[in-house]
């Protein structure tokens, strides 16, 4: 009997899907996976797609990515090229 109940346990669980769990993954990870999207000639067609996704960062993470940028003096072009604090204006208030 304890067989039958560990089958039908596993097969249960096969088709969940992961929403509404949080999935650590390493961030060299993410940096590989967009690496390899742009090698491979898929960046814009990823970045159209994921415009109504996020990603939540912890606080380590963000300090890292934010002291990273200014270290290599990057942080002026991401800060340009990524973020519009005011998106769809038709003033255009990014005055960077």
């Amino acid at each position: 009997m304890a067989k039958k109940a560990v089958k039908k346990a596993a097969r249960k669980g096969a088709g969940r899907s992961t929403r509404g769990k949080k999935l650590r993954v390493p961030f060299h990870s993410v940096v590989h996976f967009v690496q390899m999207l742009n090698d491979e000639g898929h960046i814009d067609q990823f970045v159209e797609a994921a415009e109504k996704y996020f990603i939540t960062l912890d606080s380590a993470s963000q300090d890292f990515v934010t002291k990273y940028l200014k270290k290599h003096e990057l942080h002026g072009a991401m800060a340009a090229k990524v973020v519009d604090p005011c998106p769809n204006d038709p003033f255009r208030c990014n005055f960077r």
